[in-house]
Parts: C-alpha cells; structure tokens; sequence
C-alpha cells in the first residue's frame, strides 16, 4: 500500500507538472491576452500541482488513516 501510494503521488505530481508547463508553452501568448479557456486550465493544473504536493507531503498521515480505516471495517 505504501509503495503504491508513493507511485501514485510521483506520477500524479510528474503529469500535474508536465500540463503545467505544457500550458504555459504552447498557450502563453492566449494566457497574457487573457483568453478566459486557458485561463481556466492553466489554474487548473496549478491546482493539480498542489494536490500532488499536498499527496506527498502528507502521505504518511493519509496511509495511518486508510489503515485505521480498513481495521474499523474488519471489526
């Protein structure tokens, strides 16, 4: 579970980062015009970059309390 959870949080940060930075490449000259689609995309990815952060930062506390979780059910 904890190997996955790893997995997960890297993939998910690496994909956030990547549509970030694709965003900003092929769409800045739309960005600073302010065309409102890719505005609204690239606040998105910002957003997926912090909840990427937020899984890897916090994933320790988040595995304690699925564990927890799945003993409560077995009871």
């Amino acid at each position: 579970m904890h190997k996955f959870a790893t997995c997960f949080s890297v993939i998910f940060l690496l994909l956030s980062i990547a549509m970030l930075f694709s965003v900003l490449y092929f769409n800045m000259p739309q960005l600073l015009s302010g065309n409102k689609i890719v505005l609204f995309v690239f606040l998105n990815s910002i957003m997926l970059v912090g909840v990427g952060l937020f899984f890897i930062g916090f994933k320790e506390r988040i595995l304690l309390y699925l564990d927890n979780y799945r003993r409560e059910k077995q009871i």
